[in-house]
């Protein structure tokens, strides 16, 4: 074989692989973070998946083995898992609400069924001492049983897709209906929903497209857009800190204003006490928020508040994340034990203010003031020596 595709397959796989990890790794501070995180180790999962199929394909292209041995049952049903992982994170990021109640794993049923059924026909039809062998396998391949199961799984794929495309523009034309009743973050969640949709619809369609025909040539150009369309869409599920549709559903009345209304009063009603809640909270004589055990779970819990909704306060309302609040009080605490008192050790401060140790305060102290806290210790002394100064 020439060594040009053999490379196409291993930069593919490299691409594929760097996408899957930025995908397990990013983080985000939205209130819908797990939701999202989800959807994002699902696309993870299809990037490993097809660093999998590569390292297959791959290997047969360097054995100058027949593709058709893998086209006939073997990349058709990788393809259908990864077809049913995306089907399942573009339903989830438009919020079906079958999704939720996990009736879309229904549709591993079949294909289940079908590669149990393909395994012991595969088993039985060699002779009494089975050489599970490529030999064996391309003769098995080209049997009538064998083409069966390949029409099987080829029409099972075929459904998957058509629902796939059913769901989706279903979806679109229900936002078009009722574009007025949602606010304008909601009308751009559908858009990027909608185009990141349409992105995994084309990589989905190349990926067919890529084990029906086998020109190298033709696999080498699918491999390099079908690698772009899934860059595209990985990073747009990465950026993606919006607010998501929830219940968006034919069955479902429109919104009415008085609800509306009536929802929007309770939030502020909501969120005026969890204020008052969270100010009395840091003002306790016992400082919790300098215990070094201290979790976002137990804060909730103390203020009879869930830990999401404690979160998506702190997010929307204070702009910050729960750790960094927690900081931001600790840090006014350990310019008061500086401006108190000179005796004790900055070490000493770091301990009795719930840091790990006085390094884990500098950095903090620095990323929060702009200074260390040895730098406002000297410009607090400084500031005492002029006033001593100004006085006599």
């Amino acid at each position: 074989m020439t060594f040009l595709p053999f490379t196409f397959y291993i930069i593919n796989d490299a691409i594929y692989l760097i996408i899957g990890i930025m995908l397990l790794t990013v983080k985000s501070y939205s209130i819908y973070a797990n939701a999202y995180g989800r959807i994002r180790r699902s696309i993870a999962c299809v990037a490993f998946i097809e660093v999998i199929k590569n390292i297959i394909i791959s290997y047969f292209t360097y054995k100058e083995d027949d593709l058709f041995l893998l086209n006939s049952f073997t990349i058709p049903l990788i393809y259908y898992v990864q077809l049913l992982i995306i089907t399942s994170s573009i339903l989830n990021l438009i919020h079906l609400r079958f999704t939720k109640t996990h009736k879309f794993y229904l549709f591993f049923i079949p294909i289940s069924f079908l590669l149990i059924g393909y395994i012991i026909v595969y088993s039985t039809w060699q002779d009494p001492n089975p050489s599970f062998s490529i030999e064996s396998y391309a003769s098995f391949t080209s049997s009538k049983t064998s083409k069966i199961f390949s029409k099987i799984i080829y029409t099972i794929i075929a459904f998957e897709i058509m629902t796939y495309l059913y769901q989706v523009f279903k979806r679109e034309e229900l936002f078009k209906k009722r574009l007025s009743n949602f606010s304008r973050n909601s009308t751009k969640k559908n858009n990027i929903s909608n185009t990141i949709s349409y992105l995994f619809l084309g990589y989905l369609i190349l990926s067919a497209s890529n084990f029906v025909i086998t020109n190298t040539a033709f696999n080498c150009i699918i491999l390099c857009i079908n690698a772009f369309l899934f860059i595209i869409a990985a990073i747009s599920i990465m950026n993606l800190n919006i607010q998501p549709i929830y219940n968006i559903d034919p069955t479902i009345s429109p919104y009415s204003e008085t609800v509306k209304a009536t929802e929007e009063r309770n939030a502020i009603s909501r969120d005026r006490n969890l204020d008052i809640a969270l100010s009395e909270w840091a003002k306790r004589p016992e400082k919790p928020f300098l215990n070094d055990d201290i979790t976002l779970a137990s804060v909730a819990e103390s203020l009879n508040v869930s830990p999401r909704l404690l979160s998506a306060y702190l997010n929307q309302i204070y702009t910050t994340n729960f750790n960094t609040w927690i900081n931001t009080l600790r840090i006014k605490e350990v310019k008061r034990l500086i401006d108190d008192s000179s005796q004790k050790t900055l070490a000493q401060i770091a301990i009795q203010t719930g840091f790990t140790d006085q390094a884990a305060m500098a950095n903090t102290f620095k990323r929060l003031t702009n200074m260390t806290p040895s730098e406002y210790r000297k410009q607090k002394n400084a500031t005492e020596t002029d006033v001593c100064r100004s006085n006599n």
